[in-house]
Parts: structure tokens; sequence; C-alpha cells
């Protein structure tokens, strides 16, 4: 393990969500968009677990750092305005993006036009109906992020915003 998986980040959640991401698809390699990729240390795990990868981040400074990190291409801007081709990749990621966007129902278009037949769109966001904000209530951190939160849906409105 290196300086770069401890320095400021949370270990455990990032492996947690690659080795989640690997048990559910089943994928042990193949091409893997990280939409909202921040810092890169998703990308960094998931090369290391055999993928050809590639991130869209909106942030400038946190582009140039999971260039460097990563070492692979970062698209600074929106999944809509990105030079990606459709139908190249195997799995997309979404941790903890979603609620950030204005318009999510279009990047979910997006991603589905991007994704092979039989790829796999792996999302991570808060839900308002799920344990966290039944035993928190109003002290539930997601809440309390409005308004960098623009959307907090119910798992209901999950499954609509995924069909």
């Amino acid at each position: 393990m290196d300086w770069f998986l401890w320095w400021g980040f949370s270990y455990w959640t990032y492996t947690s969500d690659v080795q989640l991401t690997l048990r559910m698809s089943g994928q042990r390699g193949g091409r893997l968009l990280d939409i909202g990729c921040g810092a890169g240390v998703h990308l960094r795990l998931f090369h290391r677990a055999g993928f050809d990868v590639e991130g869209v981040e909106l942030s400038p400074q946190d582009c140039e750092i999971a260039r460097r990190a990563a070492g692979c291409s970062i698209h600074q801007g929106t999944l809509e305005a990105a030079p990606l081709v459709s139908q190249s990749f195997d799995v997309i990621t979404l941790f903890n993006t979603l609620e950030h966007l204005l318009n999510p129902q279009e990047t979910v278009r997006a991603v589905y036009k991007l994704l092979r037949p039989g790829g796999w769109l792996v999302a991570k966001l808060p839900v308002s109906d799920g344990w966290q904000p039944t035993l928190l209530g109003r002290w539930w951190r997601s809440i309390r992020e409005i308004p960098r939160h623009l959307c907090v849906p119910s798992t209901s409105g999950v499954h609509l915003l995924l069909e």
C-alpha cells in the first residue's frame, strides 16, 4: 500500500467500492470509466485490479492530481462533453456523483450509450429512505450537504432514474 492511498483518503471505503464492483459485475478487466473520479483513487485501484481505466472530472485541480496518481486519461469537464466513443466501456462507475448533478437523467442516458452490450453501470449515492437517514434523522450528513447535494432520491427514485 502506498502513501497516496492513505494520505487524506479512507482506504477502506475505496477498496470496498472496488471489491463490491468486482463481485457484483464479475468483471476482471476490460475498459472502465469513472465519472466524478476526483483525485483518481478508484482509478488507481481498478487499474491494479486489471482494468484499462479512464476518468471524467469537473475540477481542474483534481484532474491534474488524478492524471499523476492513476497515470491515465482524465477528461476535464462533463461526461456529455468528453470525447468518448459509444459502446466502448465494460464498466462505468459513478461513486458519490449522481447526487451532485443538475440533471442526473441526462448523465445516465449518456452512460448507457457508452456501455458495451452486457456492460455494468455501478452507482453509489445516498438515498432518502435508507437506514442512515432513518437512524440519524436531521443529523444525517447527506441532508446537511445541501446545496452540494442537488438531489437525494428515494430507493424507488433511483430505480426510476436507472430505467
